[in-house]
């Protein structure tokens, strides 16, 4: 397992783009430490009002499986 988070890891998208974004001098890792902060919190906060909404009703489960 341990291989595999180190394979994927290596492979992680955000800081990829970071590294390239850092490369050609289009960011810093302050703002790249800010945006990561401020995205955290972000999901933070929507994953808390997600654990307190209260389930929707049976009968509304399949009404909203494809939402337009």
């Amino acid at each position: 397992r341990r291989e595999n988070y180190k394979h994927w890891l290596k492979r992680d998208p955000i800081s990829r783009l970071y590294k390239g974004l850092n490369n050609a001098n289009m960011i810093t890792k302050d703002i790249y430490k800010d945006l990561i902060s401020k995205t955290t919190n972000e999901v933070n906060g929507y994953w808390q009002k997600a654990l307190k909404a209260n389930y929707p009703p049976a009968e509304q489960l399949s009404d909203t499986v494809y939402y337009n």
